[in-house]
């Protein structure tokens, strides 16, 4: 074992496996996620984008039960593309 091997050893954290990952370490100061991804806690319901999404859905909603020509199954389509959309944005 040569020295320029040691010293990667070292560096590495000597003979522990070492695990490599894309994702950057957290510093404390972004909000703690889960181990599939997502924001622990409940975060999640504090996020712009899920306040946006619950707006949209009741703003549809309620259109669906005030309007005369905006029936059920256009609402509830409406609320499976604002869905898909919030899940997509989400990843």
């Amino acid at each position: 074992m040569s020295i320029q091997e040691t010293d990667r050893q070292e560096r590495l954290g000597g003979d522990a496996p070492v695990r490599f990952s894309a994702r950057p370490a957290s510093n404390g100061t972004e909000a703690a996620r889960s181990e599939r991804g997502g924001l622990a806690g409940g975060a999640f319901l504090r996020t712009p984008e899920f306040l946006v999404f619950a707006a949209g859905v009741v703003a549809v909603l309620i259109a669906a039960a005030v309007a005369d020509g905006f029936g059920a199954e256009r609402a509830w389509t409406l609320v499976t593309v604002l869905a898909a959309a919030y899940i997509i944005r989400r990843r």
